[in-house]
């Protein structure tokens, strides 16, 4: 490839997953990678979409890539960030075959990569009842079917239990961590994902790298290119009774599970090596697709640098910052708004932090704007 290619991840040194897989694709293809954009680079891509929409929409000095996770329309900003974002970029990743066929223009569909050497079969059982796994990020948008989750659990109470891996779930917490991950899957007899909106999944890949039974709704992430076979049971998404029914065949099943098997749909398809060079093709195929044009205005050299931190609880604050919001954006159109509250205002800002409201006047979320504000403003 002729191309030079510049990866931009709001948290190159992170332990999220798309942080992890940018510094896979890094490492794999020797390109750069660090939280701004590189004007000597042609393409500079963007592993996660939102952050090019919410910093640096008008930047335009080379071709923008940018990969496209998943699609949460009934989350206003969430869907604004999307929409903005979609007709800017040039080459649009995705891995789920559902978002190829909603977004414009140039997109290329690429390979999730696990990571099969820290995903191994290590086996840990020693419950003396079955134990199912879920894990991941909760968010409030509900997409994670905590609330499913929490209904399995209750009706499943004796016959086995519903444990986690990260907050927020309605289940007893066995694991916080990164390193812990792999003794987590090892522990668990059949891993659930409940989720109605996903960009890969990577929780249920890494459990089959662990030689673990899956539970995986239909129409989610790109769960349907995962092959037919035992080990791998389907409900349709956001059905609890389908759920329940795959459930419980998982675990009437799950002594007659060939745990290499289920390994192998990964190691042999699912690998970094197929992730990077699912992108070197992609990016050797649209490499010399022009970059879209945008409304010419003068361009910010405060890219990623600084924003403005509203603060905004109840009705009347709430109502003063849509003002002030909308203002300031209409003057100050390429410096991001932060806002930080309850819930979203939908307003026009670019980042909503959700906080409690702990106190009078919203005195803790001033007091910690330096943990809550983006990591990449300067002080």
């Amino acid at each position: 490839m002729s191309k030079t290619v510049h990866i931009i991840s709001p948290d190159p040194h992170g332990d999220r997953i798309l942080d992890r897989l940018a510094r896979t694709l890094a490492d794999g293809t020797g390109w750069s990678l660090s939280n701004q954009p590189d004007t000597t680079a042609d393409i500079n891509y963007f592993i996660i979409y939102i952050d090019y929409a919410q910093r640096f929409s008008d930047w335009r000095r080379t071709t923008i890539a940018a990969y496209f996770s998943h699609y949460e329309g009934d989350t206003p900003y969430k869907k604004f960030w999307w929409e903005s974002a979609a007709p800017l970029v040039d080459i649009k990743t995705t891995m789920a075959r559902q978002y190829a066929a909603m977004l414009p223009g140039n997109v290329r569909i690429i390979t999730p990569p696990v990571e099969s050497d820290r995903f191994i079969i290590d086996d840990h059982r020693t419950s003396p009842h079955p134990l199912i796994g879920v894990s991941g990020f909760v968010d409030r948008s509900g997409r994670k079917g905590e609330k499913l989750v929490a209904r399995l659990a209750a009706e499943m109470d004796g016959k086995a239990e519903i444990v986690a891996s990260g907050d927020g779930w309605p289940a007893r917490i066995i694991n916080r961590s990164l390193d812990g991950l792999n003794h987590f899957y090892n522990s668990i007899d059949a891993y659930l994902c409940a989720s109605t909106v996903e960009g890969v999944p990577m929780p249920p890949l890494e459990a089959l790298s662990c030689g673990v039974p899956i539970i995986i709704p239909r129409g989610v992430g790109m769960l349907d290119d995962l092959p037919d076979m035992r080990g791998i049971y389907r409900y349709e998404a956001g059905n609890y009774d389908a759920m329940q029914a795959a459930t419980n065949k998982a675990l009437a099943e799950r002594k007659r599970i060939k745990r290499d098997a289920l390994r192998a749909v990964v190691t042999e398809t699912y690998t970094p090596a197929a992730w990077c060079n699912s992108h070197v093709a992609a990016f050797d195929a649209t490499s010399d697709a022009p970059a879209q044009p945008i409304t010419p205005r003068i361009e910010s050299d405060r890219h990623g640098k600084r924003g403005v931190y509203y603060v905004a609880y109840g009705g009347p604050a709430r109502e003063c910052a849509k003002g002030a919001i909308a203002s300031f954006k209409a003057n100050f159109y390429d410096i991001p708004v932060a806002l930080v509250s309850d819930t979203p205002l939908d307003a026009g800002e670019d980042i909503f932090i959700q906080h409690p409201d702990e106190d009078i006047g919203g005195r803790s979320a001033k007091v910690k704007i330096y943990d809550l504000a983006p990591a990449g403003w300067q002080y």
